[in-house]
């Protein structure tokens, strides 16, 4: 094999040509009058689509129609459209084509771990070094691990792709990306980050067929990788690159569902402030005393944003709980709950094993 195979394939790799992508933006901004800390401190303002399909068009238009009508109630909370059920309604909408579903609680770009940008998780050099660490630990652990060589046939990356789901599941980063059958299981993951910051969560759903040739990975489902089977998991397997037949490997359609805060529907709402017009018209525009309050202004508005997305994640992690949901559950076998524990208990949490 090519040592160099990942690394290549991080540089030429094009999403378009495997994934046949529609994307949905779910606007949301900061309610200001907020009662008490268990408030929703959100209102969805809009939804928009990338897609030309009319179909989904026509289901986006009447979705903005009725929030139109909730955002002009009297009432503030009254009927207001809570972001867990919009999910359920674009799963329904999308049930009959689309079948896989995946959540990450970044809109970073949808590649295995191995592809994407090194830094925090990983040496850049990693990729080039993979073939020897996964050789090295068939070697020292042939009762755990089996080496198979990134082949040419079918056979042998399905092979592969089953040693590597074992070795993810022991924490190492490969070529697989995880997806699951089950869309709350994978609204479980979209919520997996700390969210103390701003941060784009965003959801994927795919319309795999499994007779077709595709990245699209189904590996067998043993005691030795239980997390699978409590994640109702399959996988996207990069590895099938390799064969260079991306024009006899079927696009996969996807749908990305991005929650965005609505920055433009937010300053309107600071523009009707007469406080804040008041404030701004007191400072001579360019001048030190205006710049300070056009930065106090932005981290005001930073400080909202994560507000807002720190309320819809607990919103959302309540509402799964509500239909016995749970974290813990997606983690069955005795190392990865001990380590799941764990993290509960860290001040520096790092994300769910779901790569």
């Amino acid at each position: 094999m090519n040592k160099n195979f990942y690394t290549d394939l991080r540089k030429n790799y094009v999403e378009k040509d495997y994934f046949d992508k529609k994307t949905i933006t779910v606007n949301y901004y900061q309610v200001d009058d907020i009662i008490n800390n268990r408030d929703r401190v959100y209102i969805i303002s809009s939804l928009r689509t990338d897609s030309e399909e009319q179909k989904i068009n026509k289901f986006i238009n009447d979705c903005n129609k009725r929030l139109q009508s909730r955002i002009e109630e009297s009432n503030p909370y009254s009927n207001k459209w809570q972001i867990f059920y919009l999910y359920k309604e674009l799963f329904q909408f999308f049930s009959n084509e689309y079948n896989y579903f995946r959540g990450q609680p970044h809109d970073y770009p949808l590649l295995p771990g191995i592809l994407r940008e090194s830094g925090k998780s990983f040496d850049s050099k990693y990729r080039t070094d993979f073939e020897n660490v996964y050789k090295e630990l068939s070697n020292e652990f042939p009762e755990k691990i089996e080496y198979v060589n990134l082949g040419k046939n079918e056979s042998d990356l399905s092979k592969r792709a089953y040693q590597l789901s074992l070795l993810q599941h022991y924490g190492l980063i490969t070529s697989l990306l995880d997806v699951t059958q089950n869309p709350y299981i994978a609204l479980l993951f979209m919520l997996s980050g700390d969210y103390q910051k701003y941060q784009e969560p965003a959801f994927y759903l795919f319309s795999i067929d499994d007779k077709e040739k595709s990245l699209f990975e189904q590996v067998k489902k043993n005691k030795a990788n239980e997390r699978i089977i409590a994640q109702k998991g399959a996988f996207l397997n990069f590895d099938k690159i390799n064969l260079n037949e991306k024009n006899n490997l079927r696009k996969i359609p996807m749908i990305k569902i991005v929650l965005k805060f609505d920055n433009k529907a937010y300053e309107k709402i600071v523009q009707k402030d007469k406080d804040v017009i008041s404030t701004i018209n007191n400072f001579e525009e360019g001048g030190e005393e205006y710049i300070e309050m056009i930065k106090q202004r932005e981290e005001d508005i930073e400080k909202k944003k994560v507000r807002c997305i720190q309320n819809i994640k607990r919103e959302l992690t309540d509402k799964l709980e509500e239909y016995f949901y749970f974290e813990e559950d997606l983690f069955p076998d005795f190392e990865n709950r001990v380590q799941y524990l764990m993290r509960k208990y860290k001040s520096d949490k790092r994300k769910l094993t779901f790569e």
